[in-house]
């Protein structure tokens, strides 16, 4: 999955990329990342990723 599909898209070669459908109905999937906390969108606001070993309070 990913956040934004056209972020991806400017680290390829060109051609077109890949889809997700869904098996049923055959529609585009266009698949999000949603904070379970929050319910924010991932990529909607800053965040910054934490070693295991660091303290965060």
């Amino acid at each position: 999955m990913s956040i934004k599909s056209g972020q991806a898209h400017k680290h390829r070669k060109g051609g077109e990329l890949t889809r997700f459908l869904d098996a049923q109905t055959g529609t585009e999937i266009r698949a999000v990342a949603i904070d379970e906390v929050t319910s924010a969108k991932i990529g909607t606001r800053p965040m910054r990723i934490v070693s295991p070993t660091e303290d965060v309070t």
